[in-house]
């Protein structure tokens, strides 16, 4: 699992409770089980960014949820596909603590 530290990039981690973003993760998975592999990443991408900004307790820029701002995003921020690809592996902790305004740090 990745270890994220707040940096200029990142907030603090206060998902307080032991275990909860390897329980976000998993409910993430349940709901794009392939999306790795899928050859619908780019069409799926919008959605997962979506629901990870949803379970971020508003911790992520509001706009976010809108699914052509996160296609736009993901687009614009080869960082963030990477670690959209890269979550079903190592989960989406990394995504979670992003900076509210993710156009701005990556």
């Amino acid at each position: 699992m990745e270890i994220v530290k707040p940096t200029d990039e990142y907030v603090e981690d206060d998902f307080e409770e032991p275990g909860a973003h390897e329980r976000l993760d998993e409910e993430i998975r349940q709901i794009f089980p392939h999306i790795v592999t899928s050859k619908n990443f780019d069409l799926l991408s919008p959605l997962l960014l979506g629901s990870i900004v949803k379970q971020s307790r508003s911790r992520l820029f509001e706009k976010y949820p809108d699914l052509g701002e996160c296609e736009d995003t993901i687009k614009n921020k080869p960082r963030l596909r990477y670690k959209l690809l890269n979550g079903s592996k190592n989960g989406y902790k990394s995504v979670r603590l992003l900076s509210k305004d993710l156009s701005v740090f990556l």
